[in-house]
């Protein structure tokens, strides 16, 4: 799957589960899975290293 600017803002608004692991939300390997995208294009996005 191509990541695209809506599919990445939409992983920006996902629930995201707290650092420990614990509460609800999703880790970034889970959303990495939901997209087919690896967990380092997870983490650039969320941080606005792609698509600000």
């Amino acid at each position: 799957m191509k990541l695209t600017k809506e599919k990445a803002d939409e992983m920006r608004d996902l629930p995201r589960r707290a650092k420990n692991g614990r509460g609800p939300g999703y880790s970034k390997a889970e959303i990495a899975e939901m997209y087919g995208v690896s967990v380092a294009t997870v983490k650039k996005v969320l941080s606005g290293d792609y698509w600000k």
